[in-house]
């Protein structure tokens, strides 16, 4: 998947929440069979060419729309810091439910579409805080909640497109497509492995500690969940400088989760909104 990240949200959330949830935000889904593509020629077609063969590698429209739940265990190892435990759940239309595990306390992000609470709890479940997110908070929901990788997203309108052009990623052949900033989809680049139709990296302009930077990701380790390609592992750089990576342990899909899981009490006495 690209397990399927955009303005960033930079003053109510610690740092290392903001920037995960960025990376996680690329853990949306490449929802695709594991085929080969047909290009093989030293050629670089035009979008509608990219884009319509994008799709007959992927199985099809149909079939990369048809995830109805996600559900994502895994873990983030900083380059410097503790590794920290992630869950997530999906489920259309907008729904999103994020756990992040730390040794201390576990954070949680529940949004149903419309609303949104991040919840903070001791290990073993006990709740210390629940908060309404706050609208950039909110944002960056809502854009997880999206299930198929970013050029399905990016390619699927000219106008977001700027250049395509033949580049190699860690030896891999593929094209690398410039993306139009006004489009807003918080892509940069995006790089599509030129025999599997996957994407095989991402660029991207973030904040941190105030400052522009550009992360990089790259996808390896890709596996098959049911029909679906999902990857299994990111690698992240930032300023070209290693930062870590994402590795996912298990993944099942179209599950039964049901819409309540997405939703809080913020009326009960141990839920109270601050």
């Amino acid at each position: 998947m690209s397990l399927r990240y955009r303005k960033s949200y930079l003053y109510t959330t610690p740092l290392h929440t903001r920037l995960l949830c960025i990376k996680l935000l690329l853990l949306g889904v490449v929802s695709a069979v594991l085929v080969q593509g047909k290009d093989t020629e030293e050629t670089t077609p035009n979008l509608y060419t990219l884009y319509r063969s994008y799709l007959e590698a992927n199985g099809g429209r149909m079939h990369i729309e048809s995830l109805s739940s996600i559900a994502i265990r895994g873990q983030h190892q900083p380059v410097d810091g503790e590794i920290i435990g992630v869950e997530i759940y999906r489920k259309r239309s907008d729904k999103l439910r994020l756990r992040r595990i730390f040794e201390r306390y576990v954070e949680e992000w529940i949004y149903n579409g419309r609303e949104g609470w991040r919840e903070l709890a001791s290990p073993n479940g006990y709740q210390i805080e629940l908060k309404p997110m706050q609208p950039e908070e909110m944002e960056v929901a809502q854009k997880m909640c999206v299930m198929e990788g970013p050029f399905f997203i990016a390619g699927s309108r000219e106008k977001n497109i700027i250049s395509i052009v033949r580049d190699v990623v860690n030896g891999i052949p593929a094209y690398k497509i410039e993306v139009n900033a006004e489009a807003e989809l918080g892509y940069k680049t995006i790089w599509l492995d030129v025999d599997s139709m996957h994407e095989v990296k991402i660029a991207r302009r973030i904040k941190r500690a105030g400052q522009p930077v550009m992360e990089e990701i790259y996808y390896s380790e890709l596996s098959e969940v049911e029909g679906h390609a999902f990857y299994l592992k990111q690698d992240i750089f930032i300023d070209g400088v290693y930062d870590g990576c994402f590795t996912v342990q298990s993944v099942r899909v179209n599950v039964g989760i049901y819409d309540n899981y997405f939703r809080v009490d913020p009326t009960s006495e141990t839920s109270q909104l601050n």
